[in-house]
């Protein structure tokens, strides 16, 4: 378990694709404007990990980028979802030290937190409760994080879907 907190603050969010790599079980971000993590990013980056899904942090800022990584398609279930309304903005991760370059820290793990899928709308739910009170940020297109007080409370994709990844 961890005692980082997110602080949601005003901005742009990361534009970009979403893609969900079906042969791969894993997320892919590629951002619309290939210079822009080194622009955002000057000292690197790090990541959250909620289960096996990745959500990026830039350094020095530590501020949440966007989400990839392992998500296997096998331990989702299936719902209608109606996606929270967003806005465009920046959820800084603070925590009691800097953030280490290329370390992922784990989001609290004392509750389970599951995926839910609406095939139809094509959003994806990752959260350890129905419950989704707090404030919906889109930092990054097709990605959307709740934060209520500084907790992080769920997470949702809007993934284009692809069977195998594009070279």
């Amino acid at each position: 378990m961890t005692s980082l907190r997110l602080r949601v603050g005003a901005g742009a969010e990361l534009l970009g694709d979403l893609h969900y790599v079906r042969d791969e079980y894993s997320f892919d971000f590629q951002p619309s404007d290939g210079d822009v993590l080194a622009r955002r990013c000057p000292a690197g980056t790090t990541s959250l990990l909620v289960q096996n899904l990745q959500l990026e942090v830039g350094l020095p800022e530590q501020s949440l980028m966007f989400a990839w990584g392992l998500h296997p398609q096998t331990i989702w279930s299936e719902s209608r979802l109606e996606p929270p309304a967003a806005r465009p903005g920046v959820v800084e991760v603070v925590w009691p030290d800097d953030l280490s370059l290329g370390t992922s820290v784990a989001v609290d793990d004392r509750f389970a937190w599951g995926t839910t899928w609406d095939p139809v709308r094509r959003w994806l739910r990752i959260a350890p409760s129905s419950v989704d009170d707090g404030t919906a940020v889109e930092i990054a297109t097709g990605v959307i994080v709740v934060v209520s007080g500084d907790q992080l409370r769920s997470v949702w994709l809007n993934p284009a879907i692809v069977d195998t990844r594009a070279s």
